[in-house]
């Protein structure tokens, strides 16, 4: 009886850490944003129509605008565009238990010079 108290304990504890490890990511606030500057190296687009911007020395970390393709964004006007250039990127400060490292950077806002490339 004490096993079966035990085992249901740390079952309802798992799903409680998942479930609040799978939170959506929170509207961009001045508060939980992060701004980086970088030069771009590449940029892809995947299967699930994110596209993910691939920066000079930043490996490891992930930046994407989420689901970039399907808000009309053109993956290879992006790369003609940006590759070589130093853009801005803003991105929402959020953790999960999907990204422990919080290597995947959610973007909210991509600007290079004066002009605005995207904003969520």
């Amino acid at each position: 009886m004490k096993t079966m108290w035990i085992v249901g304990g740390l079952a309802l504890g798992a799903i409680g850490m998942a479930v609040g490890g799978l939170r959506p990511v929170p509207q961009p606030t001045e508060d939980n944003t992060i701004t980086v500057t970088a030069e771009v190296r590449g940029i892809r687009a995947t299967e699930s129509f994110d596209i993910f911007f691939l920066l000079k020395d930043m490996d490891g970390v992930n930046y994407y605008i989420n689901r970039g393709v399907e808000q009309g964004l053109d993956p290879e006007a992006l790369r003609a565009y940006l590759v070589g250039k130093e853009v801005r990127l803003t991105y929402v400060d959020h953790k999960s238990l999907l990204d422990p490292g919080g290597r995947a950077r959610h973007l909210v806002a991509v600007s290079c010079g004066d002009s605005l490339i995207f904003a969520q």
